[in-house]
């Protein structure tokens, strides 16, 4: 029996250092893997704040440079508004001029077609020595 004893003894202290030197092990990586986690933090913080600068001077930048840019398209698309805006009238008024030329022409054109049919009339009337009718 002593035998036996001795070796359960034996082997439950092997596996008590076992799990000591295990426990150690894990305690070190566990160690490690925090000292890791610390300084990528830190590593993570600083990217953060030179992000955080980098975007305070862009914006600085683009404000000092672009308000100049700004105000002259500003300047230039009011003036090319304005241009819209006359080059606007004048078709208005090539179209009203145009209509009025047309009416003009309508009118012409039409007085001719009447002036060609009394001119008709008053021929046949004459070769086929008719009077014309009486006028009202």
């Amino acid at each position: 029996m002593p035998d036996i004893s001795t070796q359960i003894l034996s082997q439950t202290s092997d596996n008590i250092q076992k799990l000591f030197d295990l426990s150690t092990r894990i305690d070190e990586r566990i160690k490690s893997i925090q000292t890791k986690q610390d300084e990528l933090d830190k590593r993570i913080e600083s990217v953060i704040d030179d992000h955080n600068i980098l975007m305070q001077r862009f914006a600085v930048i683009e404000s000092k440079s672009l308000a100049p840019s700004i105000a002259s398209l500003r300047n230039k698309l009011s003036e090319q508004e304005k241009e819209v805006n006359r080059i606007d009238r004048r078709l208005i008024d090539i179209e009203h001029t145009t209509m009025t030329n047309q009416d003009r022409w309508g009118k012409i054109s039409s007085f001719v077609i009447q002036l060609i049919w009394i001119v008709i009339a008053s021929w046949v009337l004459f070769k086929l020595n008719l009077n014309a009718p009486p006028v009202p």
